[in-house]
C-alpha cells in the first residue's frame, strides 16, 4: 500500500493498486503481482530485444483484456456447487505443478490449508 512503513524503507517500489484485501486469501494481490511480473518480463523482453515489437504488442494486448475476461468467465454458470459436493469431505488435497506453473500449485495449497484447514501437500518433480 502506499504510504506503508515498507514503502519508506526500500530505494523503489512498484505499485500493483490492487486494494486492501477483504478476506485472509489475498486472490487479488497474488493475481496483480503476477501480471505486474509478466509486464515487467515484457518490458524487459521489449528492452533486450528479445522478442519482436509485434509479439510483446500482442500480449500486452491479451493482459488489457484480462479484466473482461475475468468478468465473462465469474458471470458464466459453473458447477462449483457440485465439485465443492465432491470434495467437501476429503481429508487431504496433492498439488501437481511444475516449471511455470509451479507458484500457482504453492498459491493454491497455501490458500485451501488457509481458508479450510485441509491438509495439502505440494511436489516437485525429481531432478
Amino acid at each position: 500500500m502506499m504510504g506503508s512503513q515498507i514503502t519508506r524503507e526500500v530505494d523503489s517500489v512498484i505499485y500493483t493498486r490492487a486494494g486492501l484485501e477483504m478476506g485472509v486469501a489475498a486472490s487479488k494481490t497474488f493475481t496483480a503481482q503476477l501480471a505486474l511480473l509478466y509486464l515487467v518480463a515484457l518490458k524487459l523482453a521489449q528492452v533486450r530485444g528479445t522478442l519482436p515489437p509485434d509479439e510483446i504488442a500482442a500480449l500486452i494486448a491479451e493482459v488489457d483484456a484480462l479484466p473482461d475476461k475475468i468478468a465473462e468467465f465469474l458471470e458464466a454458470n459453473h458447477p462449483i456447487e457440485e465439485i465443492a459436493q465432491r470434495h467437501y469431505d476429503k481429508p487431504f488435497f496433492l498439488y501437481l505443478g511444475r516449471h511455470i506453473g509451479l507458484p500457482i500449485c504453492l498459491e493454491g495449497a497455501l490458500k485451501l490449508k488457509e481458508i479450510a484447514y485441509i491438509p495439502t501437500r505440494r511436489t516437485r518433480p525429481a531432478r
